[in-house]
């Protein structure tokens, strides 16, 4: 049954200039052109639009607040508009009588506004002011007021514009969890927010409103990426200064807080300051919302850019895919030029994600920007870009160092330093010495001995170079481990030469119930060399869509030959959960012997995960015997990126759905 229907609706508005000729003083401004849609009972419509595309307008006039110019609007039962919220309040009451005023407003019984008083308390979490007057609340304060009030009423329709865009994380949280139990109770919702989740979490279908019209009307996830699309194309600098401009309000609050914090302890407890004191704790509470509503606007902003760069980056992976198949040099560096584009404003996005998200995201937010700059390394070598971007991740992997405490990670974190820095010194070095340009010669013609020993003299002194920086920095990593702990340094030699017995005595044990078994097992008889993850024709990829093919290339080395080995494969999700862990034994595909260099691969046809990042393991062991002979324990990851079914959980099921009526 269709509980709202639009036939053609336009609203336009008279627009008064300033005109010396009458004429030319009045022009017509149209909010809205030939609007048309139906909205069946418990559906739910989300409009999404930039500001002044006509959203309100459009939720006004299904509330009959404005009247169409042409077109006509149908809606059966009892309508709630959540437009304007605030409308009525009066700022010299307090918060608690403001409820009664605001109830009396929506048409409710003083009585059963008396019953519901404390639930309205609750749900607003204003406890601590409801005895206050309003005008000393925040915006956001007023708000979570009137919705939690309005809520308590039970309409058929509710038509909610912008209304749980205000308040902190958990209020919003608490406010979307009641719209959505209103949805599942059959109510009919027309929602106009700018949090794409929320749209997608909640609506049945959406309306992308441009410039007064429906650019397009369909599915959630169809209708927001076109909108994303077409807002972040344009508006790129905007959204970046738009965050810029939100962390610097936190900034500003944040020592505003400070000075609060400093003048309530500066100020003597007594009889007469105990209402400034009272005073300045209210404050500090309004400007920990105003912070908490800021972080949330921002987590929003951020999200939604986020997922309109990862849809870019997926559509040109497959795009390169396809170019480095057809080997097309002219379209692989324009795309390759696009895909730096897109992971440098990734790349931004999660530094000034940093600045605002909590101690607990920040480690999962590095990962993520080494792993970015890892990915542009890998189709920068030998450009000038890579030199910048490497010492972009020097500058990040040093400031992980300051800030970690444990020792094992400092060590990894130096490694990683040291690579690093030796690749930019080899790419400087490469410009001063122009050891390109000597390769090329050496080349296109034959040198005499002169030239050749001159080219040498360059060559050894490059090294010569390479060896004293890296020699250094050696030196420096040691000094460094040994100022910083030396206890710790001389405790850590103790228990590394126990364990180096321990490990002796395991060893020998081993080997005796080895001669016992008449087994054997020698690690250097087969090592993993590298592993690769391929994706459609076979190109190595670490990016994977659900259905996709899926295949892991393991590459190993038999030194001599090794009888019916058994090669396993474990695949977990980043929490270490277990997903699955294969072998060729339990797939009955045996191999009766290896030497030498070779490959084993291991496909699937429609990969059966969801987004998420994975973790592989890869394992050679003998047939009866666990104790492998190389195994690489979570040493490989790959990504499940988002497919066009937004499914919940870790499994992807290809079905489908079934319907038989009467």
């Amino acid at each position: 049954m269709e509980v709202i229907t639009l036939k053609n609706i336009t609203k336009s508005f008279k627009l008064e200039h300033e005109e010396i000729s009458l004429k030319n003083r009045f022009e017509d401004f149209y909010a809205l052109k030939n609007i048309s849609f139906n909205l069946k009972k418990g559906e739910a419509l989300g409009i999404i639009g930039e500001n002044g595309s006509g959203k309100t307008t459009l939720l006004k006039i299904i509330a009959g607040i404005l009247k169409p110019t042409s077109g006509t609007v149908d809606v059966k039962g009892k309508l709630m508009s959540f437009i304007e919220l605030g409308v009525g309040l009066q700022p010299e009451f307090t918060g608690r009588e403001n409820i009664f005023l605001y109830g009396a407003l929506l048409g409710l019984p003083r009585n059963e506004i008396k019953k519901k008083l404390n639930s309205i308390i609750e749900f607003s979490g204003l406890k601590k002011f409801i005895d206050a007057k309003l005008r000393t609340y925040s915006t956001g304060m007023q708000m979570r007021l009137v919705f939690s009030t309005a809520m308590m009423n039970n309409p058929d329709i509710l038509l909610i514009d912008e209304v749980i865009a205000v308040g902190d994380e958990s209020f919003q949280k608490k406010s979307f969890n009641k719209i959505k139990n209103l949805k599942n109770n059959g109510k009919t919702i027309v929602f106009v927010s700018h949090s794409m989740e929320q749209i997608k979490t909640v609506c049945d279908k959406a309306i992308f409103l441009k410039d007064g019209k429906i650019k397009t009307i369909g599915y959630p996830d169809k209708v927001i990426s076109l909108y994303l699309e077409s807002v972040y194309k344009t508006n790129k600098n905007s959204i970046f200064n738009n965050l810029n401009k939100k962390i610097r309000m936190i900034s500003r609050l944040k020592k505003e807080q400070e000075n609060i914090i400093n003048s309530i302890n500066k100020t003597k407890k007594n009889v007469f300051n105990r209402f400034k004191i009272k005073s300045l704790k209210q404050q500090i509470e309004k400007n920990k919302w105003k912070i908490d509503e800021l972080k949330f606007s921002l987590s929003n902003l951020f999200e939604n850019y986020k997922y309109v760069l990862e849809i870019n980056l997926d559509l040109i992976q497959h795009k390169l895919e396809f170019a480095y198949n057809k080997n097309n040099e002219g379209s692989i560096k324009k795309l390759e030029n696009q895909k730096y584009e897109i992971l440098e404003n990734l790349k931004n996005l999660l530094i000034i994600k940093i600045r605002f998200c909590d101690k607990s995201e920040k480690n999962k937010i590095i990962q993520t920007l080494k792993m970015l700059m890892h990915e542009q390394l890998d189709f920068l070598k030998g450009t000038k870009r890579e030199i910048n971007v490497l010492k972009e991740l020097k500058e990040l992997l040093e400031k992980e160092l300051e800030q970690t405490k444990n020792q094992k990670i400092k060590e990894k974190l130096l490694r990683e330093v040291e690579d690093i820095f030796i690749r930019i010194f080899q790419l400087g070095k490469e410009s001063e010495y122009n050891i390109k340009n000597i390769k090329k010669n050496i080349k296109r013609k034959k040198l005499n001995d002169e030239e050749l020993e001159g080219i040498i003299v360059v060559l050894r002194k490059t090294i010569l170079n390479i060896n004293d920086s890296i020699f250094n920095l050696q030196l420096k990593k040691k000094n460094y481990l040994i100022s910083k702990n030396k206890e710790k340094a001389r405790e850590y030699e103790k228990e590394i030469s126990g364990l180096k017995q321990k490990r002796k005595k395991l060893v020998e044990e081993m080997n005796k119930k080895q001669k016992l078994t008449k087994t054997q097992r020698k690690n250097s008889d087969v090592k993993i060399i590298s592993v690769r993850f391929l994706g459609l024709n076979d190109n190595e990829t670490n990016r994977f869509r659900p259905g996709s093919k899926f295949t892991i290339e393991i590459n190993y080395n038999a030194f001599k030959k090794v009888n019916n080995p058994v090669f396993g494969i474990g695949i977990f999700e980043d929490d270490g959960t277990h997903i699955t862990g294969p072998n060729t034994k339990f797939h009955n595909f045996k191999i009766d012997f290896i030497k030498g260099k070779g490959k084993v691969y291991y496909t699937i046809d429609s990969l059966p995960l969801l987004e998420g990042n994975y973790l592989v393991t890869v394992a050679i062991h003998p047939y009866n015997n666990f104790t492998p002979y190389d195994v690489h324990t979570k040493l490989y990851n790959f990504k499940v990126i988002k497919n066009h079914i937004p499914d919940f959980g870790t499994f992807y099921i290809k079905a489908h759905w079934r319907i038989k009526k009467g």
